[in-house]
Formats: structure tokens, sequence, C-alpha cells
């Protein structure tokens, strides 16, 4: 039996920013890259599938794509944003930042996906690598319920075509999450690789997928102090205009 190697390294940046009253700018990158020693898999077709979506207090969004190419979205309420990547070299990457209205809510999250077709062309062990790259940052102004809370999941999958339908042979996940509340910072940095591997005889079809998933939630409700004040405030603007000093 002969073991062939097929190691990739595939970073994956996931940020994710779920805040109330803390403005952003994240950034994501990615860049994938295949090292191999012997040609002993000839890659035929891809699959990429992306999802974003945002549901606050002042109004919803979704998005869904899927084909045989690249895909790239993005969208935008408020200060809430999700971008959602996948390339056909061997990346995903989704970002996504959910920050409220004062005296709202905001959740945002996004799937990114890609499943990469090969052909055996020698029989033996194949291993893959999928190396992915994290941050998680959750932030919280000092406040009455302020919280928010940033997960993330990844995997890797292996699969073999049995002739009628693509069976699962090899899986690897794992999640990273942080949450705050009333004025807490939470930050988390992720780095790892999710190994996977099977036997396959030569001319033997296989897939190939790696997948991120993050979802960010934060709420803004303002302390009661801050309630009281500003009914006091606008009690005291009516009361002067009243005497005719405004």
């Amino acid at each position: 039996m002969n073991k062939q190697r097929v190691l990739f390294v595939l970073p994956v940046l996931i940020f994710l920013g779920a805040a109330s009253e803390v403005k952003a700018l994240p950034t994501v990158t990615a860049q994938g890259v295949v090292t191999t020693s012997d040609p002993v898999v000839d890659w035929y077709g891809y699959e990429h599938y992306i999802h974003g979506y945002i549901d606050s207090t002042i109004g919803s969004t979704e998005f869904t794509m899927s084909g045989p190419t690249d895909l790239d979205n993005g969208k935008t309420i408020g200060n809430s944003a999700v971008a959602v990547a996948t390339d056909k070299d061997g990346w995903v990457a989704v970002l996504a930042m959910a920050q409220p209205i004062i005296g709202g809510y905001a959740v945002v999250g996004g799937t990114s996906s890609l499943m990469r077709y090969f052909e055996a062309t020698a029989t033996g062990t194949l291993e893959f690598e999928a190396g992915f790259q994290i941050l998680i940052e959750a932030l919280t102004d000092y406040g009455y319920n302020n919280s928010a809370e940033a997960t993330c999941s990844t995997s890797a999958s292996l699969y073999r075509w049995e002739g009628s339908d693509w069976l699962l042979i090899d899986e690897e996940t794992r999640d990273l999450s942080s949450s705050v509340e009333n004025g807490g910072i939470g930050a988390l940095v992720g780095d790892w690789i999710l190994p996977i591997s099977a036997y396959f005889n030569q001319g033997e079809l296989g897939a190939w997928r790696i997948e991120a998933q993050v979802e960010t939630t934060a709420t803004a409700i303002p302390t009661p102090g801050a309630i009281l004040l500003g009914s006091v405030g606008v009690g005291l603007v009516g009361w002067l205009r009243r005497r005719r000093t405004l």
C-alpha cells in the first residue's frame, strides 16, 4: 500500500465583532496554498456556497448564493454588517459585526463553504489539512442589560462517491465563542488545523469540504439612570419654553 500525502495550508481569517456603542472596522484576508510533491489527485470541479443575514431593530436582510464559481457578497444595516466569500483556490472567509442602536438589538451571521471534487490518481491514504485563523472580539459599554456574544464553528470533511451519493468518511470540527456583559471586553484568537484522511483506490472519486460559520449578537439597552436623566431633561426644556426663556 502506497501512502500519499496531500497537504493544504488554508488560512481562514474570520473576524467577529459584537458591540453596543462601539464602532469597529474589521478586515478579512485569506489565502490558500497547495503544496504536494506528487500529483495524487486531479481536481475536476467546485461547489461554492455563501449565506449571510442581519436581523436588527431597524431592519433585516438576507442573501444566499451557490454555484461552481467564486462567490462574494455583503450587506449592511446601520452599523451592522456581514461579508462572506469563497474562492476555488481553497479559502473561505466570513465577517460579521453586530452593532445595535441604543435600546435595540442586532443579530448578524454568515456561512461560507467550499467543496472540491477530485479523482485519486494513485492508490493509498490521502491526507488533507485545513488551517483556520479566527479572531473574535466582543465589547460592550457600561450599562443595564448590555451584552455581546460572538461564536464561530469550523469544519473539514472528506467524502467518497459510492455510486449514487456522496458518503461522509471523515470529519473534524472545532468551535470558539466569547460573550460579555455591561462594560466587558472579550477577545479570543484561534489558530488550528483540522486534519482528515481516508484510503482511496486509484480512479475513485472524492470530495473535500471546508466550512466556516459565525454569528454575533448584541443588545444595547440604556441604564435606568440614563433614561431618567433623559426624561428630566425633556421636562426641563418644556418648562423653560413655557416660561418663554427658550
